[in-house]
């Protein structure tokens, strides 16, 4: 008897989640009012799961209670970035994660299709599977760098960089995403093409760029879809360059987003590749949401991380 129950629980774990103690690992700083530590926890309970809540602006949320099943990220990217690098680093138990999004731009949850309002997301945990996320590392810097979403040069970073000048907490999510986009739309056309001599998968990129995104999910940014064919769960990474000639196409197609144009299609395409190495006279560079500015150039190499992370998906 004992035997058929441990089969029965290792099916229904990899098809179909049965999971219901959680810690609810949340950002209070993320969100509306509506999306308070009372709110939340009330529509979780509410939902028939068990919750402990924890601040992530605390670490007293890495003290994982042995009875927890799965972990609930609500937040944003950054938030969402924080708790993925723990789980890599074993600082945390290997739990499932799932994802309440609560950020300004949410481009992990968009593209694991998590676009319903919270309640919706919250009741879908009942009957979701789970989804193997891949990760990168970068090595090259001071030590070896992780990321979830992507790693990138040129006019990303120099965004992040201008970004924080603004007072975003006194912005509403709307009027951040437009900023966040006027301000892209005049990087792009003044950021230098600079010298890059990159290599993926054996294969010779070399040229001047003002961008070079190696990127994990669909959408960067201010929800920029710049591979919308990127399958996180597939071992391969979307590399999106932008030379010099096709710096009007990416101007281009974030003055739609800015005009308020509804899914513009990007006008390039990525490159999917698994080993990179970059050497770049670019100095801005980032990881996920961790900017970086190197004093020198450097050669950096982004492969596959050791392992996989695990969310759950309704898809």
């Amino acid at each position: 008897m004992w035997y058929t129950f441990k089969v029965i629980i290792y099916y229904s774990y990899q098809n179909t989640t049965i999971m219901k103690t959680a810690e609810l690992l949340h950002n209070p700083k993320a969100g509306e009012e509506e999306h308070s530590e009372k709110q939340l926890v009330k529509s979780i309970k509410a939902a028939g799961f068990k919750c402990r809540y924890l601040s992530t602006k605390t670490d007293e949320w890495k003290n994982t209670d042995k009875d927890t099943e799965f972990f609930i990220v609500a937040g944003g990217d950054g938030t969402i970035r924080k708790v993925a690098k723990s789980i890599y680093c074993n600082e945390t138990p290997d739990l499932p994660v799932a994802i309440l999004p609560m950020g300004t731009a949410n481009n992990i949850a968009q593209t694991m299709g998590l676009t319903q309002a919270p309640e919706k997301i919250i009741e879908s945990w009942h009957d979701a599977r789970i989804k193997q996320v891949d990760t990168g590392t970068v090595s090259g810097h001071e030590k070896p760098v992780f990321f979830l979403e992507g790693f990138g040069y040129g006019v990303f970073p120099r965004l992040m960089h201008t970004m924080k000048n603004y007072d975003k907490a006194s912005m509403s999510t709307d009027e951040r995403l437009q900023k966040a986009l006027e301000e892209l739309y005049s990087i792009v056309l003044a950021t230098p093409a600079l010298e890059y001599t990159i290599t993926m998968d054996n294969k010779d990129y070399s040229g001047k760029y003002i961008m070079a995104e190696v990127m994990n999910i669909r959408s960067i940014g201010p929800n920029l879809v710049m591979a919308p064919d990127a399958d996180p769960g597939d071992g391969y990474f979307d590399v999106v360059l932008v030379a010099e000639q096709q710096r009007g196409l990416l101007a281009g197609y974030i003055a739609a987003l800015k005009d308020g144009a509804e899914h513009p299609e990007f006008p390039l395409h990525a490159i999917t590749a698994q080993h990179i190495t970059v050497h770049a006279q670019e100095l801005y560079l980032h990881a996920d949401d961790k900017l970086m500015q190197l004093g020198e150039a450097a050669t950096m190499t982004i492969a596959p991380g050791e392992k996989q992370l695990r969310f759950l998906v309704t898809q």
